[in-house]
């Protein structure tokens, strides 16, 4: 936005802070325009086409709340972000904004409320991380007999695909049959690959088992206390996560809590454990990559952000790029420094 937002900020316990203040009456209102042309671009008006209604016509139509209500929004989602960086707040999760004041040709009032970076400060952390690495070996040894069952399943599932009524019995595992699955030249070739691939996935889910135990080990052991808003932002993640699932697969949301006989405030009480493990993670992996200097690299971090946006159009703007460019970075630095904690013997 450019012109300086004069705000006051208040320390509040447990690791959050309070940000209080207004956007100049003339910051805001230079955004009724273009909040009228977003309005006006969704909106549906008989005679007209989306888009193409009279400013004066959607003015009236779409009422100065709504409008004001849309410009607020998107001032807001701009000026955020410059405070934090003006003031160097070291901002995390999720802030929850308040509009306290909004009118037509008056400033708007607004109230931030985030979660800061808790200091604390870290334990022998390359003590703990030999101790736990040693108990945690990659595992990536296959057995024949779990080839045999891994080509098993795949019998099973072709035989459910199969589009014949009448097949009772199991595709036999031939040349033919191998092939269809993908480029393999024979039925040795194929145990190979699948052989190599269920060594890869176990030699993974070791790693990342050992990974988590590490950081667990070293946040129990530090002086970290974890600001609840950081826990409510990871509860509500985690529920539209499960949302995005059961839709995708079909499911209305509401059916499936009438089917658990819970509600979300349930499913949220029932999820409290392990969310504070996923953001003592997150603070934890952070505070590493700081004691380490640990960064990702600057040119690797913008290509990233150029594929992405290559392959999604529809986020680009300002405010998307911002995001996508903190998610990319995060993590990049967590890949980086899950290679520290293998590095370090």
């Amino acid at each position: 936005m450019g012109a300086m937002i004069n705000v006051t900020i208040t320390k509040l316990p447990a690791s959050e802070i309070e940000i209080t203040g207004e956007i100049p009456v003339d910051i805001f209102m230079a955004g009724w325009s273009d909040a009228l042309k977003r309005l006006g671009a969704k909106a549906e008006i008989p005679g007209f086409r989306p888009g193409h209604v009279p400013e004066k016509i959607l003015n009236e139509k779409i009422g100065d709340d709504r409008i004001l209500l849309e410009m607020a929004e998107e001032a807001l989602q701009k000026t955020y972000p410059e405070i934090i960086v003006t003031h160097k707040i070291e901002a995390i999760g999720e802030p929850e904004i308040t509009i306290t004041k909004i009118a037509k040709d008056n400033p708007l009032g607004f109230k931030i409320k985030t979660a800061v970076l808790p200091e604390f400060t870290l334990p022998d952390y390359q003590k703990i991380i030999k101790e736990i690495g040693a108990k945690h070996p990659d595992e990536s040894e296959v057995a024949d007999e779990e080839v045999e069952k891994a080509v098993e399943e795949i019998r099973q599932i072709r035989a459910r695909e199969s589009n014949d009524p009448t097949a009772k019995d199991l595709p036999e595992v031939n040349e033919d049959f191998v092939k269809k699955l993908g480029d393999f030249s024979s039925v040795a070739d194929f145990k190979t690959k699948l052989k190599a691939n269920i060594s890869a996935d176990k030699k993974n889910k070791s790693q990342e088992k050992r990974h988590l135990a590490i950081i667990e080990a070293i946040g129990l052991k530090s002086n970290l206390a974890i600001p609840k808003l950081l826990i409510d932002n990871e509860l509500n993640k985690m529920l539209a996560e499960m949302r995005s699932q059961i839709e995708r697969m079909g499911l209305k949301f509401d059916d499936y809590l009438i089917h658990l006989k819970k509600t979300t405030d349930e499913l949220k009480q029932g999820w409290q454990e392990d969310a504070v493990k996923r953001v003592r993670f997150g603070l934890v992996v952070r505070k590493l990559a700081e004691a380490e200097k640990i960064k990702p690299d600057h040119d690797t971090v913008h290509a990233e952000i150029k594929h992405i946006l290559e392959h999604n159009p529809e986020l680009k703007g300002e405010v998307a790029e911002d995001r996508i460019h903190a998610y990319v970075e995060n993590v990049m630095t967590s890949d980086l420094v899950m290679k520290f904690l293998d590095g370090v013997k």
